[in-house]
């Protein structure tokens, strides 16, 4: 019996929002061109997670449409299920160690030590729970959309700073996780290797590997002036990532990955529903 592999795009959406089918079908296609030898059926899940709930911090998937190889038509059929979303609450000791290294205060095998022992005790919390699918909690990035950015050449070397002035006068500073296009992608080294080497190691069952989505990746860091000086438009950008992306999950696979999520969603999964009269 072949393998099975799943491939899940979670969005966060508002309760009028609905996702458009073409759009899904498209990229799920896109995705499928990824089935490696050995492995029968690769379904893709869009998934939900309410805004309200990402409020109070539940981070639990709701996933509300299934599309499956050979139905692309049959589009309304539901199969829920819940599953854990694949990030973690990243330990103080472990942002404090990060924000060290970035700095020049420890070196990279330090933090990858202390990244190592934080990610074996999330592991055994998740069997403790009987976890069926686990996950590393995404320790080992920035947060959950850099690891593209590492990997890729193209985007700019420095993070973002946005400032915001307060009602009493004062001024914050917030550093953004969500670099600037400027120069055409090509990439430096894979994605998600250096986690899913010692995921799939050390789990001791199935494993969730995470990324954001290319469609969050192309949106996000689409910045008008400055990106369409080397990409003419947020589709052109799309298109260099889609190889980009299906030999990433071509080698997670053959790895022995069988749950895929891309955070963000599909083009498709951002349309709101027209009010009702």
């Amino acid at each position: 019996m072949g393998r099975r592999v799943e491939l899940s795009s979670v969005t966060s959406l508002s309760a009028d929002a609905d996702p458009d089918p073409g759009l899904v079908a498209h990229d799920a296609e896109l995705m499928w061109g990824c089935l490696v030898g050995g492995v029968t059926t690769m379904s893709v899940v869009c998934s939900r997670i309410p805004r309200f709930a990402c409020a109070v911090g539940t981070r639990t998937a709701l996933p509300y449409l299934i599309l499956r190889q050979g139905a692309m038509s049959d589009m309304a059929r539901i199969d829920p299920k819940a599953d854990q979303v694949g990030s973690l609450t990243r330990p103080d000791e472990l942002l404090v160690a990060r924000a060290k290294y970035r700095g020049g205060e420890i070196d990279r095998s330090s933090l990858r030590e202390l990244e190592d022992r934080f990610i074996l005790e999330a592991l055994a919390r998740q069997r403790d729970l009987g976890m069926e699918v686990l996950t590393d909690g995404e320790f080992r990035r920035d947060a959950w959309q850099t690891d593209v950015t590492y990997a890729l050449e193209g985007f700019s070397p420095e993070w973002p700073i946005v400032r915001s002035t307060l009602p009493d006068g004062s001024v914050v500073e917030l550093e953004m996780y969500t670099k600037s296009l400027v120069g055409r992608l090509r990439k430096m080294r894979r994605i998600t290797e250096h986690e899913s080497s010692f995921l799939l190691a050390n789990a001791g069952g199935p494993v969730k590997i995470t990324m954001p989505s290319p469609h969050t990746t192309a949106w996000g860091s689409y910045q008008a002036g400055v990106s369409d000086n080397v990409y003419a438009s947020r589709d052109e950008v799309f298109a260099d990532l889609i190889p980009i992306y299906q030999d990433e999950i071509r080698a997670l696979v053959r790895g022995g990955v069988a749950y895929i999520q891309l955070d963000g969603g599909f083009r498709g999964t951002g349309v709101r529903r027209p009010a009702r009269p």
